[in-house]
């Protein structure tokens, strides 16, 4: 009996058991064959949602043509697994787009951090790869700067270019093509541009945003950003334990979980807790990092220099030492309005405590926190934080976006800086992701600095103590961030 012979139902079940680079080999056994396989759906959707997160999990998406969604797939897969450096080159816009593809449809059934999404099982296996990091994440400004990048002889959309590898470079993590850089450290260049006060202006809105105005991502400055506070974290925390931020690990923590909600007004329904119409999850334990420069190294980087270089060139490679804080934050959803951007989720707004775990002298880690999650026109989620000190007085202000959007492990990040946007600073990079969804505080050791700065506050998020839950901030060995001559 010929293969083709066999009833549908059997044969159907056979072709559907391949390996999903083994069907255009098999279409090209025999026509009958390649006619089969062809014209059949089914089985192009059964070997993608096989190897691949569902598509349709992700809210308002439409059914994927799965006859070339799957193919790409195939073909991005063998580029990546290709030995051949010039295969990955050539091949850098179908991969990359691949890769963004499946970034955005990552999703998982439920808010479990072990259960795991297919599209990230997959990128984080083939992205073990050196060449791969080397070629797709190391093709922004920052590694053209430190003497490497693939791509850089690459004349079609330079400016995308750069900003696709720095985001794709952004939801791997750090443990990434770092190595690969010789000569300046990626961390002082990292620097240069996360200083350099000329990148805060009213259209980047002083946050990790293009100078247009637009409220898009600048996904350099993210990367920048990232680097910077992945490596202060690592000399800061000897132990980090539970409190290290996703970013640690590749494509952790950006899958997206489908049971996101979606903000419906009700007006003549019974009232609805806030927690349950927030559709962001903020209300919790939050871990945040804050790095600084000493202000005579911020200003004479800045403006000390005997020649300001050209508006579009960066400055020179910055080694000065940096000061690092972390900080827990405990927010609670305290309103919620209508979208600014119709179609989007709404904005909604949260208040709460910001301390210092490790320096409980430094009045600027401990103060009230408020602010206000949202979404930009192009569909990120955008963070607002401003810090409130017991004397009533807004300082500190930061904007972030959170990186694999809605509900995402991975964190937020972004810039802090004074609240009036000094165009003289101070300035710097922050992150912070969550830790738990307890609104009770981890520790006991501030209690009598939250019960003095807000004895009024009834809703307190952070009145109840949760002893407990302290043992992994105990638990921290804190060293000092010293300046790096070329690491």
């Amino acid at each position: 009996m010929e293969l083709l012979d066999l009833c549908y139902d059997v044969l159907i079940r056979v072709v559907e058991e391949l390996n999903p680079e083994d069907l255009a080999a098999c279409s090209r056994s025999s026509r009958g064959f390649n006619a089969f396989i062809k014209e059949n759906r089914r089985i192009f959707r059964t070997l993608y949602l096989k190897n691949f997160d569902d598509p349709r999990r992700i809210p308002g998406l439409p059914e994927p043509q799965w006859e070339t969604e799957l193919p790409k797939l195939i073909k991005c897969k063998k580029v990546l697994m290709s030995e051949d450096v010039e295969i990955k080159t050539s091949h850098f816009e179908l991969v990359t787009s691949a890769m963004s593809n499946l970034l955005f449809t990552a999703s998982k059934d439920s808010d479990d951090p072990e259960e795991s999404s297919l599209n990230l099982d997959f990128l984080a296996t083939t992205f073990k790869n050196p060449d791969n990091k080397a070629t797709f994440l190391a093709g922004s400004s920052l590694f053209g700067r430190a003497g490497f990048n693939r791509m850089s002889e690459v004349t079609h959309k330079p400016h995308e270019i750069r900003q696709l590898a720095a985001r794709l470079h952004c939801y791997h993590g750090t443990s990434s093509p770092e190595h690969i850089v010789h000569g300046h450290t990626l961390q002082a260049l990292a620097r240069s541009r996360v200083y350099d006060l000329r990148n805060y202006t009213t259209k980047t809105l002083w946050g990790p945003y293009l100078n247009d105005g637009s409220l898009d991502v600048d996904w350099e400055m993210v990367e920048a950003i990232q680097i910077i506070l992945s490596r202060n974290f690592r000399a800061y925390v000897a132990t980090p334990g539970k409190i290290e931020p996703s970013w640690a690990r590749p494509f952790a923590g950006v899958a997206r979980s489908t049971l996101e909600s979606s903000y419906v007004p009700l007006p003549y329904e019974p009232d609805i807790p806030l927690e349950a119409q927030d559709p962001y999850n903020i209300s919790g334990n939050w871990i945040r990092i804050v790095c600084f420069l000493d202000y005579n190294d911020l200003f004479s980087f800045n403006f000390g220099g005997s020649q300001e270089p050209p508006e579009d060139q960066p400055r020179s490679p910055l080694h000065a030492g940096e000061a690092t804080r972390l900080i827990r934050m405990i927010i609670k959803v305290s309103s919620i309005d209508p979208p600014t951007v119709k179609g989007k989720l709404p904005n909604v707004n949260f208040e709460g405590k910001s301390q210092a775990i490790d320096a409980s002298w430094d009045p600027n880690a401990n103060s009230r926190i408020k602010g206000t999650v949202s979404m930009t026109p192009s569909g990120e989620v955008r963070w607002t934080t401003i810090s409130i000190f017991s004397s009533g007085e807004e300082r500190w202000r930061s904007e972030s976006i959170q990186v694999g959007g809605v509900r995402s492990e991975r964190g937020v990040i972004g810039t802090w800086f004074d609240k009036d946007f000094d165009p003289h600073g101070p300035a710097g990079p922050t992150a912070f992701w969550k830790y738990s969804d307890s609104t009770a505080t981890p520790d006991t050791s501030d209690e009598d600095y939250l019960e003095e700065s807000d004895d009024n506050d009834d809703d307190d998020p952070a009145e109840d103590w949760d002893e407990t839950e302290g043992e992994e901030f105990s638990a921290l060995v804190i060293i000092q961030t010293a300046s790096d001559s070329p690491d």
